[in-house]
């Protein structure tokens, strides 16, 4: 779904929300603030918000970089989590921003806490030591036509390495090559497998994590007799 996008880094933060397991949706300018600063009526737009589990935010609120927290793996009991509304505003560095802007944006951020949003302002969510010229490749794949066989090949392939294996061992499993690594991308966007792409798959194949998705625990049983 193509969402408006007013700059470099808010393009760059949806690619991470695409990617990333433990985002259940996003919506780009998604409503309109209207209060008072100092007796001045002030409208604020955020650029995203987002519906995350607890655990996502916790992340966050540890100094975790965004970039890190959007594309490593969740943490299986953030399944338990509850979910939570985050409120994004994304920038490209903040030297040229003037007081009044400022105040408006502290306001705004105590609106967002006292009903019990999480307000979160990204100074260039890349700047990272995350190499992520890997992501737009990866969103590519999720309009690749995948056949039953190949999802029954992964789901098989996870269940008899105990529901994890790497990046390169799935590509394998799925039929090696760029089709492997298509239809492995396809999966994760899809949810069907969770991969850590915290580290560049095609740079480090042989060390990226996949797993089964958590959320199918009580269903594991179930997907082991479809795949077989």
């Amino acid at each position: 779904m193509i969402l408006p996008a007013e700059s470099n880094s808010e393009l760059a933060t949806m690619f991470l929300l695409d990617i990333s397991i433990s985002v259940l949706t996003y919506m780009a300018q998604p409503h309109l603030l209207e209060f008072r600063v100092n007796g001045k009526k002030r409208e604020y737009t955020p650029d995203i918000e987002a519906v995350v589990p607890l655990w996502f935010v916790e992340q966050l609120l540890d100094g975790v970089p965004f970039v890190k927290t959007a594309l490593k793996m969740a943490a299986r009991r953030a399944v338990d989590d509850p979910l939570v509304t985050v409120v994004l505003e994304c920038k490209n560095g903040r030297g040229n921003e003037s007081q009044e802007y400022i105040e408006k944006l502290e306001e705004a951020s105590d609106l967002y806490y006292r009903y019990g949003y999480y307000y979160f302002i990204l100074d260039d969510c890349l700047s990272a030591d995350i190499n992520c010229d890997h992501l737009p490749s990866i969103l590519m794949d999720e309009s690749a036509i995948v056949d039953h066989s190949a999802i029954r090949l992964a789901l098989q392939h996870l269940e008899q390495n105990g529901g994890f294996t790497t990046y390169a061992a799935m590509m394998e499993a799925v039929g090696g090559g760029p089709l492997g690594r298509e239809i492995t991308n396809y999966l994760h966007i899809k949810g069907l497998i969770w991969a850590d792409f915290s580290s560049d798959p095609l740079m480090r194949e042989h060390l990226t994590t996949v797993a089964m998705p958590p959320l199918l625990g009580p269903q594991r049983q179930a997907m082991a007799r479809f795949a077989q």
